[in-house]
């Protein structure tokens, strides 16, 4: 089957569910996971750490958290494609890109700091697919059910039946996450190739 693996990120992991549609033209999940994206000897929230670091150490601290991102990213994404009697065509990850300016530049705004340190575990599951040759996606979580039923040509009422007929074959979790990881997969699947990021 043809599949693409859906990830919803959060501080230090995500869900990550790997889903096609099957050839009954259901929703078709074939793994769930949570997945770490940061060891355990970093802190999960580089910014607010760094903050209280002078101007050298706070650099030095948001890029081992990069690098160590970018080594679990590249482990796991690794894993979840080389899936048996599974052709993992692509990855999707629920969120646009946003931009991580200079780390002075990211401390002086909570807010910002928030948002830079959700887009480094987004953006190191994109570079661990891009190392890989494989289609990335980026799709925001408030477009994502519009754009899956418009790609599979489903009501947003189809959508939402063949997310609980997931949840009633699989049982728990089939949490926001997991929705929003299956339909980002399937989002990719029937993207057209200039709409993949």
């Amino acid at each position: 089957m043809e599949a693409a693996v859906g990830f919803s990120t959060h501080s230090g992991w995500a869900v990550a569910v790997t889903a096609g549609v099957g050839d009954d033209g259901h929703l078709a999940v074939v793994g769930r996971r949570r997945v770490t994206l940061i060891g355990d000897d970093l802190p999960r929230m580089a910014y607010h750490a760094a903050a209280e670091l002078d101007a050298d150490a706070a650099e030095r601290l948001v890029a081992s958290v990069d690098a160590s991102i970018a080594d679990h990213a590249r482990a796991v994404v690794g894993e979840l494609v080389d899936t048996p009697d599974v052709a993992v065509v692509g990855v999707a990850v629920v969120g646009q890109p946003r931009e991580i300016p200079d780390v002075a530049v990211v401390l002086a705004s909570h807010a910002r700091m928030h948002a830079c340190e959700g887009e480094q575990y987004r953006r190191g599951i994109v570079e661990a697919a891009n190392d890989l040759g494989l289609p990335v996606l980026r799709v925001g979580a408030d477009e994502l059910t519009a754009r899956t039923t418009e790609l599979l040509e489903w009501t947003p009422e189809r959508a939402e039946q063949e997310l609980a007929a997931v949840r009633a074959a699989l049982g728990a979790p089939w949490q926001s996450d997991h929705k929003q990881a299956a339909l980002a997969a399937l989002t990719l699947l029937r993207a057209q190739p200039g709409t993949r990021a």
